[in-house]
């Protein structure tokens, strides 16, 4: 998982969260490759500290790069194998819900893939 900040001025994200209802997710074109930055959140400004220097207030979001122009069912397998592997997946399934770990295991990996279709109808604008 590749973690993006930018702002709103930002000429290759920020004319993407400019509309009047904040997005939650967004397709950014790059040539070859479509970004999908999901999980946006605003950020407050930030007042310096000893430790840190102040930050004006900025987007942050999880970052994923897929090639061409992707479709609905990418969109949703992107974000599903940004968070598991095949491996994981088949894993989770294969040991059904026989213990509560098992069980718990299971329903996040539904949750997630309920939370991948929204962002896919999100920026496809199929909602």
């Amino acid at each position: 998982m590749i973690k993006i900040s930018f702002f709103k001025d930002d000429r290759t994200y920020g004319k993407y969260v400019s509309s009047p209802n904040q997005p939650s997710a967004i397709l950014v074109p790059q040539g070859k490759y479509t970004h999908l930055v999901y999980g946006l959140q605003l950020v407050p400004e930030t007042v310096e500290t000893e430790m840190h220097s102040s930050m004006p207030e900025h987007y942050e979001g999880s970052l994923i790069e897929i090639p061409g122009s992707p479709d609905y069912g990418t969109i949703v397998t992107a974000v599903i194998r940004d968070r598991y592997t095949q491996s994981q997946v088949e894993a989770i399934v294969l040991n059904g819900s026989d213990t509560e770990e098992h069980a718990a295991e299971f329903t996040a990996l539904q949750d997630w893939r309920k939370y991948a279709k929204e962002i896919a109808k999100e920026v496809l604008n199929l909602k």
